[in-house]
């Protein structure tokens, strides 16, 4: 069996580099003009996370109980990091740099497109499905919502 560059590898680096370009185009003010989406849900995190982030970026210590939401809670419910989590780097370089939460959108497709070319479809076939299932309405609305780790999830 003979290696076919055409064939066997240039429909998936194309598909990968029109994921990129997609993602990188549709939400060009992010990227290119520094603007932010907001996201309501985001909003309300950082206001009950507040307490524990001030904390560990005045201590470097993380804060395992707050009393800034519903009388006192374990803070790991809000936000807790761990020394030497890899998860962020590793994270970067599977999405190619793409700044989050859209990061998650180029994810799903190529998730998708793998998991599509393991069934047996056609990767002309595979590229547009996966293109459907990353930009499709609940995800959008997801994203502008605030539901970051619900489109990593499905991603």
């Amino acid at each position: 069996m003979q290696f076919n560059f055409q064939k066997d590898l240039l429909p998936h680096l194309l598909g990968i580099v029109l994921f990129y370009l997609i993602v990188v185009l549709y939400f060009s003010p992010m990227i290119f003009d520094g603007k932010i989406i907001f996201q309501g849900d985001i909003l309300q995190w950082e206001g009950s996370a507040k307490a524990v982030l001030d904390h560990r970026e005045n201590t470097g210590e993380q804060l395992l109980w707050t009393n800034s939401m519903f009388g006192g809670m374990p803070a790991y419910f809000i936000s807790l990091e761990f020394p030497g989590d890899i998860t962020n780097a590793v994270i970067s370089v599977l999405t190619l740099g793409l700044p989050h939460p859209i990061n998650g959108l180029f994810f799903g497709m190529l998730g998708m497109y793998i998991l599509l070319l393991s069934f047996g479809v056609r990767p002309v076939f595979a590229i547009g499905g996966a293109i459907a299932f990353s930009f499709n309405t609940y995800n959008l609305l997801s994203l502008e919502a605030g539901h970051n780790a619900k489109i990593w999830q499905y991603a």
